[in-house]
């Protein structure tokens, strides 16, 4: 009985742990103040309609049935996914003419963001690591796992620098 507290005690140290090598989407917002899903209609009241409608692409959506009203909005560097007239975030990528930014539990990722920063925040990332050649560059790519798990987060870096986040659903 007196051994009970400790275990509670390490086992509440293990789930704290794994939890911060993980990203929780309620916990994350574009430019510390733009949720990750928002309704269009919030969202046009505060960027007023300065935005721009497209198909979704192949590697965008899972190709289902429920997914055939879907459009992709882009404002500035920001891609959310409308569907049923709710936003979900679905990337931003860093440019030097928007100083938008990605805030998860204060932490915030911007064009800035070295990698070594980024493995100081998520220790854990760098077992993911891959490399792309892609024709604008080499990215070095690192995931970050989403919790509860629905899909996973895609941390990209060129040159030692975050050069995008991208979200990707699971298709399963």
């Amino acid at each position: 009985m007196k051994l009970l507290p400790y275990f509670l005690f390490f086992t509440s140290l293990t789930a704290l742990a794994q939890n911060s090598q993980a990203i929780n989407w309620d916990d994350a917002t574009v430019n510390n103040k733009l949720a990750l899903t928002i309704a269009k209609r919030d969202f046009e009241a505060i960027y007023k309609k300065e935005y721009t409608l497209t198909d979704p692409t192949e590697f965008e959506t899972c190709g289902t049935p429920d997914e055939a009203n879907v459009k992709m909005l882009h404002y500035k560097d920001v891609t959310f996914e409308v569907d049923n007239n709710m936003l979900n975030f679905r990337s931003i990528v860093f440019d030097r003419k928007f100083t938008s930014s990605f805030t998860h539990k204060g932490i915030r990722f911007d064009q800035n963001t070295t990698w070594e920063a980024f493995i100081k925040a998520f220790p854990d990332s760098e077992k993911t690591k891959e490399t792309e050649a892609l024709a604008e560059g080499t990215y070095t790519i690192v995931t970050v796992p989403e919790t509860p798990a629905e899909g996973e987060w895609e941390f990209r870096f060129k040159a030692g620098k975050l050069a995008a986040v991208h979200y990707m659903f699971s298709c399963y």
